[in-house]
């Protein structure tokens, strides 16, 4: 299954998603073991590189200086003087490429994007004023995966330093686009008892891995928290181990010695408890791990709770849980739309002189939500003048308000009711049929859809993100 988000919205181009595989990682390094792994299905998405080619001497461009750092490893590019950042972009066979690179700052926050053409692009000054960067490359052709700007041989983008402001350019590791190669984009979060400006990502063969003291890491990538992780230049056909950490850990060997606080994919302590990252093919994909205590990868839920934590749509508590079981109400479910709505549009909200529900004061922290759930028509209030926020959401209502904030597309409704408890004069029918025909939502195996069990905090996660799935 494919789908796809906006650049602006998720700072990343051409996103498209698959499903991650969800299985175990093998408990053993063999090839044989890991081969013989259940998985589940895949989730795709689709970026730059490394060599110290600098601008020849009839350009405008001087000669930076490609050097390592001697504290953290990193190999990093200094502009001798000058703000622009120039590089160069080929495709397998070394010839020049068209697509488009992105400049992200060092903290993973997008910048800006220009084209790549004939396999050169530069971004001018007015993009790059002093401080640290990332190159990601494009192609036009989208089976191909993306590819960061990297030393030869690093697993982590190269660290592109602006330092002075004169009108000239440092050049950035050349980058090498492979039709073979496949780019992940983690989405992750941080346990809730670190304090961290920084989140790191690592990516393990899982063939190959004996213990994270020991094993290399393929991929690596850092930002800060609320920013995708980029791990390129995977085999494909691969099956890896996913480990974050709080630290900024730049360098295999860094990863190697680290004995802090971490997690792996599915948030477990030790690899061979987690679930393993299978490639569905080339190509960019993406993973979301949002880390809660009571949430794990072997839950149905954990999947649709990541990507809606990892997305802005819902949130988890202080004491680091997501409470999957706790029913959801009015207010919250006005919340999770309404995020929604705001990454997929511009939803319009009137804001009255006075709140139209007694129970739903103007300090109310969803009084914009339901506001604009009321006013968009999704929900309605009660005739007491209440809107209830508090009152639990039913799997009927539930269907109502998704059917009406898809814009109540038409449906075919059977002359008899596929299920037992719920007849065709049924005021949320079609909403029901709809939800069940459009993979949203399933009866149970005895035939009923039971519209008055009520809905909670994994349910709902499930259902907006077929929802989102879905689109």
């Amino acid at each position: 299954m494919r789908f796809t988000t906006s650049r602006t919205a998720r700072g990343v181009a051409a996103l498209s998603a698959a499903l991650i595989a969800a299985v175990a990682v093998p408990s053993a390094a063999s090839a044989d073991d890991a081969l013989d792994l259940e998985t589940v299905e895949a989730l795709p998405l689709a970026s730059a590189p490394f060599s110290p080619r600098h601008c020849d001497a009839d350009s405008d461009c001087v000669r930076g200086d490609a050097a390592v750092d001697e504290a953290t490893g990193e190999a990093r590019v200094l502009a001798a003087i000058g703000p622009s950042i120039r590089g160069e972009a080929l495709d397998e066979e070394g010839l020049p490429l068209d697509g488009w690179a992105e400049l992200y700052t060092w903290s993973g926050a997008y910048v800006d994007y220009v084209a790549v053409s004939d396999g050169v692009y530069t971004f001018d000054s007015t993009m790059t004023p002093a401080g640290d960067y990332k190159v990601l490359v494009y192609s036009d052709d989208e089976t191909i995966a993306s590819q960061w700007a990297a030393a030869p041989g690093s697993p982590m983008p190269a660290r592109i330093t602006v330092a002075f402001t004169d009108p000239a350019a440092v050049a950035a590791p050349d980058v090498e686009l492979d039709d073979a190669d496949a780019t992940i984009w983690a989405y992750v979060t941080p346990k809730a008892t670190w304090d961290t400006g920084t989140l790191c990502v690592a990516f393990y063969d899982a063939y190959t891995f004996e213990s994270q003291s020991t094993a290399d890491p393929v991929a690596i990538d850092c930002a800060a928290p609320g920013q995708a992780l980029g791990l390129d230049r995977l085999d494909a056909d691969g099956i890896y181990g996913m480990r974050v950490a709080k630290k900024a850990l730049t360098t295999a060997a860094a990863w190697k010695s680290y004995g802090g606080d971490d997690y792996w994919y599915g948030n477990e302590d030790v690899i061979w408890d987690s679930s393993a990252v299978f490639l569905g093919g080339a190509g960019d994909w993406w993973l979301a791990d949002a880390h809660f205590t009571d949430v794990d990868w072997t839950k149905s839920g954990f999947e649709a709770i990541s990507w809606m934590v990892n997305w802005g749509y819902a949130d988890g508590f202080a004491d680091g849980t997501y409470r999957p079981r706790t029913s959801v109400n009015r207010a919250q479910m006005a919340r999770f739309l309404y995020r929604y709505a705001v990454d997929y549009g511009d939803p319009t909200v009137e804001t009255p002189l006075a709140p139209p529900f007694f129970d739903v004061p103007e300090s109310a922290s969803n009084y914009t939500p339901i506001l604009w759930m009321t006013q968009s028509g999704l929900a309605d209030g009660f005739p007491d003048g209440s809107y209830r926020p508090t009152s639990a959401v039913n799997r009927a209502q539930m269907a109502r308000f998704l059917y009406r904030f898809a814009g109540e597309p038409a449906v075919d409704l059977p002359s008899k009711s596929p299920f037992t408890d719920v007849p065709t004069t049924a005021s949320n029918y079609a909403a029901i049929v709809w939800m069940t025909e459009a993979g949203l939502a399933d009866g149970f195996s005895d035939g009923t859809y039971r519209p008055t069990n009520p809905v909670n905090r994994s349910q709902m996660a499930n259902f907006i993100y077929r929802y989102w799935s879905a689109r």
